[in-house]
């Protein structure tokens, strides 16, 4: 059961890559009874009532109809292609900032919009640090980062790590740690881990 009130910052899932490392088509694979997708949906609605998805040109990705869908403008690009996509959304909904989340994250916990909010600056992304780690796929960003991010990109440079250091970022410790709550899915082997997690969540549920 989600507790904390849905927020107005927007979500937005970035499901636009191509999952190579798992045989291809990410966010349809399933887990659980469910695609990752729905998973990721599932999630950002409990988290947001203003929720897209970010899709290639040419995804055939099923999903409600009345989810906003953005189009990537280049699918060579990876995340950032999402990113551009994401702040451009929050700009048209005149938010300060935007969670670009991935589709293969099917752990995240429901108090981490408002955890990062917490500690958000117009100017400055707010990332969750767990086990040393710094959970990009999952991160709060400035709308005021745009016009960066194109700079940035005309650069040739990719990495969000990159460009979470460009415009500087707030670490938040995200002191939950067992299970880890920021899986990604991004092999055949990190599926069959997820699959066995949510056995076990299964059998230790109340009848």
């Amino acid at each position: 059961m989600n507790l904390i009130a849905p927020s107005d910052i927007p979500i937005v899932i970035a499901a636009g890559g191509n999952g190579k490392r798992m045989g291809g088509n990410k966010p349809e694979r399933m887990l659980a009874g469910k695609r990752l997708i729905d998973h990721a949906l599932s999630i950002a609605t409990k988290m947001s009532d203003n929720v897209a998805v970010a899709i290639q040109v040419d995804s055939k990705l099923d999903f409600p109809d009345l989810m906003p869908r953005l189009f990537d403008r280049e699918s060579s690009v990876g995340p950032l292609s999402a990113l551009t996509n994401a702040l451009e959304y929050a700009a048209q909904a005149n938010a300060r900032h935007v969670l670009l989340m991935g589709c293969d994250m099917p752990f995240l916990p429901l108090d981490l919009l408002p955890q990062l909010d917490s500690h958000a600056k117009d100017d400055r992304a707010v990332i969750a640090q767990h086990r040393g780690r710094l959970q990009l796929a999952c991160a709060l960003w400035p709308t005021s980062a745009r016009n960066s991010l194109d700079i940035y990109a005309a650069s040739g440079r990719r990495s969000l790590h990159g460009f979470a250091e460009m415009i500087g970022c707030e670490e938040f410790v995200w002191k939950h740690s067992q299970p880890d709550p920021f899986l990604n899915i991004n092999t055949a082997d990190d599926l069959v881990v997820a699959e066995e997690r949510f056995d076990q969540m299964d059998s230790n549920s109340p009848i």
